[in-house]
Formats: structure tokens, sequence, C-alpha cells
């Protein structure tokens, strides 16, 4: 007996061939969240490891441009360059830095005790500092030994994470066709040239993602350096540097950096604190109105909403890495996300202008 409307076989095959992509799809998204929950810390330091090869890779194409010369010496030159700065500023800039930064790890647990001095007749500061309080600073001998030795081993283990960044992307800077060949034979053959235009796509998404944001650290660095030091405000330089440094994450990297300065402010007097707060709040105002819209004309624009839900998820399951690598991390999910699910399985197509406008109304 035959049906009113029969299902034909082209499109019973059609639905067939989306509910496996679908399929696939979901059991690779569950595979890479075991993986990572397993192995968390070393993909993290993998992907950073990309972003500064991506980061040393960018520089070395836009010096072999210029000049002409060819990749291999351009990425030669470009590291002997990155190298002579970093010489020359810690020549010149070190020995304040260090003086300033020692200076600032004496005057916070100060500023500390001056604030409970000045808040203790209050009866929620004992709340306040019933955690945090400045005086568990004097423990007995056991315990800052463990936490010295805690804190030892935390250092040795940065220095490590640090040196397998730099390998890693060193390695990735000097010879990136060559990994990603190896990466591209993980799939069949008659998707690698689609894999190989996402992958091109997010590394240009990544590349401009760091360019926006090295530019807005710098000018958040520079603002408040000037800003603390119009104010007469002491250590304004380690804590500009403090707020370049934490303008790399973004929404809570800024509120982070605020603290410090605005300690030191309250160890003078109120009025000057809420100074401190309101140079800060204008710095990161023009940031995120003027600054920021002008450098996502060119760069990588993206909602802050999903940026923050980014950071939290990935806070609670890695840790400060997990915050600090969200937002690229986030960046390059979106690429993967429109090109090989909406695009690919569900059939939409995303225009550049439609991002944008997306990412604008949101």
């Amino acid at each position: 007996m035959k049906s009113g409307n029969p299902i034909t076989s082209e499109e019973q095959c059609r639905f067939e061939n989306r509910l496996f992509m679908t399929a696939k799809v979901i059991l690779t998204l569950t595979l890479v969240i075991s993986l990572f929950s397993l192995a968390s810390d070393v993909f993290l330091l993998l992907f950073a490891g990309i972003l500064f090869s991506i980061f040393i890779s960018s520089l070395a194409k836009g010096l072999s441009r210029i000049t002409s010369l060819p990749y291999g010496w351009s990425v030669a030159i470009t590291c002997l360059i990155l190298i002579s700065l970093l010489g020359i500023l810690a020549r010149t800039s070190a020995p304040g830095v260090a003086e300033q930064l020692e200076e600032l790890t004496t005057k916070i647990p100060q500023a500390l005790h001056k604030i409970k001095s000045q808040i203790q007749d209050y009866a929620w500061s004992e709340i306040l500092f019933k955690e945090a309080n400045p005086d568990k600073l004097m423990e007995s001998g056991g315990q800052v030994f463990n936490r010295v030795t805690g804190a030892v081993s935390g250092l040795v283990g940065s220095i490590a994470s640090f040196g397998i960044i730099l390998f890693i992307g060193l390695y990735g800077a000097v010879e990136p066709k060559i990994y990603k060949k190896g990466f591209l034979h993980l799939f069949p053959f008659a998707r690698r040239a689609r894999i190989a235009q996402v992958t091109e796509e997010v590394g240009v998404t990544l590349q401009w993602w760091l360019i926006g944001k090295f530019i807005s650290m710098a000018t958040i660095g520079l603002f408040t350096t000037l800003g603390l030091w119009i104010m007469d405000i002491p250590l304004a330089l380690i804590l500009g540097l403090i707020a370049a440094l934490l303008t790399f994450i973004p929404n809570i990297g800024p509120i982070l950096s605020a603290i410090p300065a605005i300690l030191l402010g309250l160890v003078e007097n109120a009025t000057l604190a809420l100074h401190i707060t309101l140079l800060y709040v204008a710095i990161q105002v023009v940031e995120s109105y003027i600054i920021t819209p002008l450098i996502q004309r060119k760069t990588v624009s993206l909602p802050p909403g999903l940026t923050l839900g980014a950071q939290v998820f990935l806070g609670v399951i890695f840790g400060i890495l997990g915050v600090a690598l969200a937002t690229p991390l986030t960046a390059a999910a979106l690429v993967i996300t429109k090109r090989l699910y909406l695009e690919d399985t569900l059939g939409d197509i995303i225009s550049e202008t439609q991002e944008k406008e997306e990412v604008r109304q949101s």
C-alpha cells in the first residue's frame, strides 16, 4: 500500500547524512572535552605554544614581505630582534621594575593592616577580615616552610611551562608546513582540503586577535602609567605594567589590575583611592568604547557575554591558565563551529558581513 507523501530515497539519504554528521560532531566534542579533562595542562600549553608560533610567524612573514628575504631567514632575524629588544628592556628597565615590585610586595600588606585598623571599629569588619587576615602572615615555622616550598615548586613549574611554550612556538614557526601536513593526515583524504581551509582561517583569526590584543595591552599600560604618574602615585611604572599584562584577560584582568593601586591609595586617604578608581574606570571606558571598536574593525570581534562565559567555564575546569586562554580558544572554536558545523553540516551560509553584524547587535 502506498502512502500519500512517500519519502524519496534521496531525502532519506540526505536526512541520514545530516544525522550522521551531527552525531559525529557531538561525539568529537565529547572526546575533545574528555581529553581536555584528562590532560588539560598539556593541551593548554600546546595551544599557548601555537599562539606564540603564530606570533613569531606573523612577524617573520611581514619581515619577509618587506625585505624579500626567505622565510627561514626572516624567522631567525625576527627572533634575534625580539631577544635584542628584551635584552635592552631588561638592562634599562629591569632594575627599576624589580625595585618597584619589591616595594609593592611590602606595601600591600602594610596597606591591608592600615585599612584594617581604620575600619576595625565597625561590626562588619570582623566578617571581612575573618578569612583574609593580614596577621595570618605571621604563621608558625612549619607553615611558612610549607608555603615557601610550594612557592618554589610553583616557580619551577612556571619556568618549565614557559620553556615548553617557547620551544613549541619556535619549532612551529620555523617549519609550520610540516606540522600542518601532519595534522591534515589525521583526516580522510576527501576532507583534507576543507580542513586545511578552516585551519588557515583559524590561524588568521588568532593572528588578528593577537595584533588587537597587543595594541590594547600597550594602550592600557601607557595610559595607566601616565595617569598614575600625573597623580603622583608611587610605583606608577610597575602598576602600569601589571595593568598591561592583565589586559590579556578581558573582563576579569582590568578589575584585578586596579586592586593594588586602589589599596595603595587607601593608605593615604579615601579621596585618593576614589581618584585612582575613577582613573581606571575612565581608561577602561575609553578602551572599551573607542579603542577596541577601532581595533576590531580590522581584527576579531567576540560577543562579550560569550567571552565571559568561556572564561568562567574554562576557569572552573582548568584554572588560571584556562581563564587566560579562554578568549583565543573561543575565537578559534567559533571559526570551527561556523565552518564545519553550521555550514558543512547544517548547510547555512554565513558571510563576513553577517558575522560582524551579529556581533555588533549582541
